[in-house]
């Protein structure tokens, strides 16, 4: 019988290759993604093989540009010209007014 002992961080793992029995002991929490079907994940291993980063590397890569995205996509958003003047606005209003009590709706 072959044992194959490895020690990483705070994990001991002790692996019997003939028997598959595993024993771990883990000091750290696990971490997991709910919610991810096995093509993302796939997608998501093959990017960071392809890339040659890790994991955690290529998730943190990923959260930054989506913060970045999103930043910039409300600063478009809420800086952007308006389309109409503010004459235009203030015509736009008074009309709708107008049709609001002609038409009996609540102003």
């Amino acid at each position: 019988m072959r044992v194959r002992f490895t020690h990483s961080a705070n994990n001991w793992v002790r692996s019997s290759l003939n028997t598959s029995i595993i024993l771990i002991l883990i000091m750290e929490t696990i971490k997991t993604i709910k919610g991810v079907d096995e093509e993302t994940w796939y997608k998501l291993k093959k990017l960071s093989v392809r890339d040659r980063v890790t994991m955690g590397k290529l998730l943190h890569k990923i959260v930054e540009e989506y913060e970045k995205r999103s930043e910039s996509f409300w600063k478009d958003i809420l800086n952007h010209k308006g389309t109409l003047t503010n004459k235009e606005a203030e015509e736009m209003h008074l009309l709708v007014r107008k049709h609001r009590q002609e038409y009996g709706f609540r102003q």
